[in-house]
This record gives structure tokens, sequence and C-alpha cells, in this order.
């Protein structure tokens, strides 16, 4: 069953070579008005000002750009699968 709620896909993401920026991953979604419970429809419907901020947040943040943009590359991906 694919992961539907922000957490559940968060937790498999982070684990690995980020899981040193999981922590302003996840604050950026907070930044963004999300939270561990937000729903992927939610997420999916409000995309554009969500992927925004999330990555304001941690390029000023100091999470580097590479990093940033695999992230949101994976939540994209998780997106488009539900």
């Amino acid at each position: 069953m694919q992961a539907r709620r922000f957490w559940d896909y968060y937790v498999n993401v982070t684990s690995g070579s980020h899981n040193k920026y999981r922590d302003k991953y996840f604050k950026a979604l907070y930044h963004a008005g999300g939270n561990q419970y937000s729903e992927a429809k939610w997420i999916k419907a409000n995309k554009s000002t969500i992927f925004k901020k999330m990555e304001m947040y941690m390029l000023t943040n100091k999470v580097p750009e590479d990093v940033t943009k695999h992230m949101l590359n994976h939540l994209n991906k998780w997106l488009s699968n539900i």
C-alpha cells in the first residue's frame, strides 16, 4: 500500500546519506504550512506553493542545493504515484 501521509513517506526517503538533513526537510514542510499528518492530496493540491516554500527554507538553512533538489524530486515522485 502506498504511503498517503507525509510522515510515512518521510521516514523512508530520509534514510541513508541524506539523514543529516532530515530535520530541515521536515521543518521545511512545517514552514510551508504542513505537518507529519499532511495527506498527499493536500500536498499535491498546493504543490507549487509548498515546493517553493520548502526549497527556500532548505536553501536558507544551509542544505546543499543538490540535496534540496534531490529531496524535492523524491517528494514529487511520491506524489505522482498517489
